[in-house]
């Protein structure tokens, strides 16, 4: 109990400090955040700026967000970072959760790594002690891998020692002099993989093409509840597209400033929303957990988490309307309308179902959409509070 309070005190702590520091002036000077070479932290470590570089040690986990973020020095625990570039040149003694539009990697990671970037580069002098999991534009794998690898990308790259079995969703994949892959090669691609002679694969190589069928054969009994399941999900899903859909409509309809400044906020103030947005995906769950434990707190505890579900839904709305309006090219934020939503929706369904990081691409949008929310009802109420009207 006390371990938990700790935590939530913690966060909360977090929470008010990112909130006070990024609820200034968009026009601010530069913020840049430095843990200087020699310094120890025995403890986790939390940051975040338009530049953050670590060139100390941490005894415990870290949690950067950056339009710049450099990690010359040693994490002892976990690390989860995102910004527009990430390079990781240090070592990390344990899991690794990065993304961002670079992700370059050429030192030591003793765990995991997953990756979602638009270009992602691990150089020879990179190891990765475990398995790898990434999504990307263009990957390259030059680094040595000792555990499986998985990937979704548009091209990729192998050029060193996978441990485990390598599985890969492609649009056209290469296996570079130098490539090795001690067990079964199996990818999903519309073209056949180019292969040097160089290069050696221990196990299977099998190529398949990128199409998803569904079993339905009779005689299995489990075939057919996992069929049945399926459609139920599939259901789910398609009423979760529908009714996010509606509900995005009725808010482009009746508050079409509001929405309006939550696609600005993720614009122009990135790093912002996604901290606000990341540290109260995670708060709100533990302050319920908190209030429930105390019985008198209960009732309250019920509120928050309705509230807390409730802008989850609408967290969507915000990051759908900007991903349509990148992808239709408009630049006006005055103008949002219903095949921003729509496109951008459509991106969003397909992006979070995606194998093996569909998860964490939902974890991030949530995180933008989030922040983007609270900052603009904070906002809201700021202009209200100056006239008076609250």
């Amino acid at each position: 109990m006390k371990k938990l309070f700790l935590i939530f005190a913690a966060f909360f702590v977090l929470a008010s400090s990112f909130f006070n520091i990024y609820a200034r002036d968009d026009n601010r000077d530069e913020r840049v955040v430095v843990l200087e070479e020699g310094k120890t932290i025995d403890d986790d470590y939390f940051a975040a700026g338009d530049m953050v570089e670590i060139n100390g040690t941490i005894n415990g986990d870290v949690y950067l967000a950056g339009g710049q973020v450099i990690i010359n020095g040693i994490i002892n625990g976990d690390l989860i970072a995102a910004g527009g570039s990430v390079n990781i040149m240090g070592d990390v003694g344990q899991d690794v959760r990065v993304a961002g539009g670079q992700i370059i990697v050429s030192g030591q990671i003793n765990g995991s790594l997953t990756a979602l970037g638009g270009e992602v580069v691990l150089v020879d002098t990179a190891t990765i002690g475990k398995s790898l999991v990434l999504a990307s534009g263009n990957a390259r794998v030059n680094s040595q891998v000792n555990g499986s690898l998985r990937a979704i990308a548009g091209n990729l790259t192998l050029g060193n020692r996978v441990g485990g079995k390598a599985e890969i969703y492609v649009g056209e994949l290469r296996l570079s002099s130098g490539a090795n892959v001690e067990n079964d090669l199996t990818y999903w691609s519309e073209k056949d993989a180019v292969i040097s002679s160089d290069s050696t694969i221990s196990g299977a190589l099998n190529r398949n093409e990128p199409v998803v069928s569904i079993d339905t054969d009779p005689k299995s009994i489990g075939r057919k509840m996992g069929s049945f399941f399926a459609s139920i999900a599939l259901g789910m899903k398609v009423a979760w597209f529908v009714s996010t859909l509606v509900v995005g409509i009725l808010f482009l309809r009746f508050l079409p400033r509001f929405a309006q400044k939550t696609v600005s906020i993720i614009m122009k103030s990135t790093t912002r929303s996604f901290v606000i947005g990341f540290i109260a995906l995670f708060l709100a769950p533990i302050l319920f957990i908190l209030l429930l434990i105390s019985l008198l707190g209960i009732p309250l505890a019920f509120f928050i988490i309705g509230a807390y579900m409730l802008a989850i839904f609408l967290s969507v709305i915000p990051v759908s309307l900007w991903l349509g309006s990148t992808v239709l090219g408009k630049t006006n934020l005055d103008k949002r309308d219903f095949w921003d939503l729509a496109v951008g929706l459509v991106i969003y369904a397909i992006a979070i179902v995606l194998p093996f990081i569909g998860g964490f691409v939902q974890m991030i949008a949530l995180s933008f959409g989030l922040g983007s929310l609270l900052m603009t009802i904070r906002e809201t109420y700021s202009r209200f509070s100056e006239k008076k009207l609250v």
